[in-house]
Parts: structure tokens; C-alpha cells; sequence
């Protein structure tokens, strides 16, 4: 039987990239980690915390796109972060220092929360942890504004990808 764990995220050390097809190319992003803790029993699945990610950081290396971004998407100004609020973990595979499954969670976007299943991997040496995930978030369905028009289309999915790394300790 495992105990329960506290995994806190070091901002410095998690990039957090997303990708979005478009008309002739694909839109590469990132944004960065403004703080984030999970606590975690992989036994009975309970997880709870918070990670915040800098709404205003989002940056696709095109100011006028990036402004769209901002102003007509996320609205960053008014909803500075992006929040993730884990709910349960089901765990798949479980070894002496390696973990997956998937995180069950919120995620708040512009003051909304939506339900979203992320799958994981996770290893760790001694106290430090490494935690990867690709997930698609589903923006247009989530009532985010959709910039496509007559000359752009985008796609609704934005694919997400996470290497976050932290200090994990037993509860």
C-alpha cells in the first residue's frame, strides 16, 4: 500500500507547449507554469490541488496573432490564469519509481470550468519527479471565440503537451 503524495511543480522546470492546425501551417505555442501542487493517493484514486498556468504568457512567437490570442480568445487581461483543479487519478501502470494513468480534473478557462481527462506518465528519482502529458483540449466546444473566418480556418482541437517537474514527498 502506497502512501499519499504532494507533488509541487517547479515553474522553471515544466514547459508547457501547445500546437494548432490552420490554414497552410500549424500555430506552435507555449505558456508558462505560475505555480502548481497535487496531492495524490494512487491507492483510492483521491487527488486534489491547483496548477495555475500564466494566461498572459502565451506566446506563439507572432505579435498580431498573439494579440488575437489575448484579446478575442483568452481574454487574458480580465482571466490572467489558466487553473487545473485535479479531482482523481486512475492509476494504469504502477512500478517502484514510475506511475500513468490518467488525471481527472476542472479546467478553468476565461471563469469557465469544463470536466477533462488527461493521461499521464510519471517517474521519479528520490525526491525530485517528472510528469509528462498530451492532451487535446476541445477550445471551440468549450464556448471559447473562434477566430476562424473566410480566409483562416483553425482547428477546434489545441494539442497540449507537459514535462513538468517537481519535489514529491509522502503525505
Amino acid at each position: 500500500m502506497a502512501e499519499p503524495f504532494r507533488l509541487v511543480l517547479d515553474p522553471a522546470a515544466t514547459e508547457i507547449s501547445f500546437t494548432l492546425d490552420a490554414t497552410l501551417h500549424t500555430v506552435r505555442g507555449s505558456f508558462a507554469l505560475a505555480t502548481g501542487e497535487i496531492a495524490f493517493d494512487p491507492d483510492t484514486g483521491a487527488a486534489s490541488g491547483e496548477i495555475r498556468i500564466d494566461a498572459r504568457s502565451g506566446d506563439t512567437g507572432i505579435d498580431r496573432r498573439d494579440r488575437v490570442m489575448h484579446e478575442e480568445v483568452l481574454d487574458s487581461a480580465r482571466h490572467p490564469l489558466l487553473v487545473l483543479r485535479p479531482e482523481r487519478v486512475e492509476v494504469s501502470r504502477r512500478e517502484a519509481d514510475a506511475l500513468a494513468g490518467t488525471l481527472f480534473a476542472r479546467f478553468e478557462v476565461r471563469g469557465e470550468s469544463h470536466p477533462i481527462a488527461i493521461p499521464f506518465t510519471g517517474t521519479r528519482q528520490d525526491e525530485r519527479a517528472r510528469i509528462t502529458a498530451q492532451f487535446d483540449v476541445p477550445w471551440v466546444a468549450w464556448g471559447l471565440p473562434d477566430p476562424s473566418n473566410v480566409l483562416l480556418s483553425v482547428e477546434k482541437m489545441l494539442a497540449v503537451a507537459v514535462s513538468a517537474s517537481g519535489t514529491l514527498a509522502a503525505e
